[in-house]
């Protein structure tokens, strides 16, 4: 993952195991931790997908691609100040932006990538920055705004698929046809409309979203892609399919450690050669941070005591349960409840994770760990393209075998309820 300056703002929340969405843990027995909620489940406008399929088989409904399934996208440039970052271009808030570095207008790009078994739908674009300050400037008109764009499959070196047409004058983001299979995708300006304020030079666009049906992977709730400048992310692989940083820890994982100290300071070691890998920095003893967990007693042999580790890694984090036996400290592999790609700028007030370890359980060398999490968006979007709220609670059990090592879990999911506003739908 490509990153503008710093680690990583905010937590994420979400794994994919099976095809089943894992919502992200926080250490202890009622932490809640905020990400980013995703734009639409559904689009407007005319030119807007709706739900799919016919009254023989099951109705599909339009989502954005960038938010709901593997997803990563790069911007060409990026204007140099502490406060607009690519993230804005997908946070879902109209009052933010993607800026440009000064001249980067005819010729700025957006790329982006989903997995090839999603199918893309349209692609939606703001013309420009669609916000009136406290001071009363309305930066819509003051900024350069997108008058014509053209999209282009795998690289701008080859024929554009196709060339849209924007209305500078239309504040809302603009939707556009285009029906094509998941991949790796290019967006090019090729005109632009001048602000009112000649000495800006900074192309401005709040929104960008990806809106179609994904693939066999898909997010039970929404979450912020891979966003970076286009000449530090061109050469990764999509997140969450085949990235070969993905388990950069796992094969540091599994055995007993006789403390806390040794079990981090193993993990520091074998994650610094993956930090410099990607021309960052080891972070040292924030990369390993843990706290205790509430754990309803009494404690069953041989678990002495479970605690939370939340784990800095070349990708961005992980969250995951440390358990204490009579032979020491172990995380188990297979058991992240947390994965996170994210960067400065994520917005970090839309969505709380809460994770509670309902029950604690052992029997013949086996712990089962029963976990209840309820994550809560407040910018989620109905079928009508409508801001509501969602809810998603699941249940599951982490069954652990403590003998032989490497110690593995396997996640088994009980139950499941979804709200979307107050309507109860059906789980992703």
């Amino acid at each position: 993952m490509g990153r503008t300056n710093g680690y990583w703002a905010c937590a994420a929340f979400s794994i994919v195991v099976a095809c089943t969405p894992k919502q992200a843990p926080v250490g202890g027995d009622a932490s809640a931790v905020s990400v980013p909620s995703s734009l639409a489940t559904a689009s407007t406008g005319p030119n807007a997908p709706g739900t799919l399929g016919t009254d023989a088989g099951p109705r599909r409904t339009s989502v954005d691609l960038l938010h709901w399934g593997p997803a990563r996208l790069a911007v060409s440039s990026n204007v140099k100040n502490p406060r607009d970052y690519p993230e804005h271009l997908v946070d879902g808030n109209n009052g933010t932006a993607w800026n440009s570095r000064t001249g980067d207008l005819v010729g700025a790009s957006i790329a982006f990538e989903v997995p090839s078994d999603a199918t893309i739908e349209s692609l939606v674009l703001s013309a420009g920055f669609d916000k009136i300050d406290a001071a009363g400037n309305d930066l819509f008109l003051m900024n350069h705004r997108v008058r014509s764009i053209e999209v282009f499959a795998g690289s701008m070196e080859t024929k554009p698929l196709a060339t849209f047409q924007l209305d500078p004058a239309r504040r809302e983001p603009q939707s556009f046809a285009f029906a094509h299979p998941g991949g790796l995708y290019w967006v090019k300006v090729t005109a632009v409309e001048p602000g009112t304020k000649k000495e800006w030079r900074e192309l401005a666009i709040s929104e960008f979203r990806v809106m179609g049906i994904p693939g066999k992977t898909r997010y039970g709730m929404p979450r912020i892609p891979d966003v970076a400048i286009a000449k530090e992310w061109v050469s990764r692989p999509l997140p969450g399919v085949g990235d070969p940083d993905a388990p950069s820890y796992q094969d540091a994982i599994g055995s007993a450690f006789p403390s806390i100290n040794a079990l981090c300071k193993h993990l520091e070691t074998k994650l610094a050669p993956g930090f410099a890998k990607n021309g960052l920095p080891a972070p040292g003893k924030e990369a390993c941070v843990t706290k205790p967990v509430s754990v309803p007693a009494p404690l069953p042999a041989p678990i002495k005591g479970i605690s939370w580790l939340d784990l800095m890694t070349p990708e961005g984090s992980a969250g995951m349960y440390v358990l204490q036996t009579d032979k020491g400290f172990v995380v188990p592999r297979n058991a992240e409840l947390q994965s996170a790609n994210c960067e400065p700028g994520c917005m970090d007030d839309m969505l709380r994770t809460d994770t509670r370890l309902e029950k604690l359980e052992s029997s013949a060398g086996n712990v089962t760990l029963h976990v209840k999490q309820t994550s809560t968006s407040s910018e989620a979007f109905d079928e009508h393209g409508m801001r509501t709220s969602a809810t998603d609670t699941r249940w599951f059990s982490l069954k652990c075998a403590l003998t032989p090592e490497p110690v593995t879990c396997a996640r088994v999911d009980t139950k499941s309820s979804c709200l979307l506003g107050t309507a109860e739908v059906a789980c992703r």
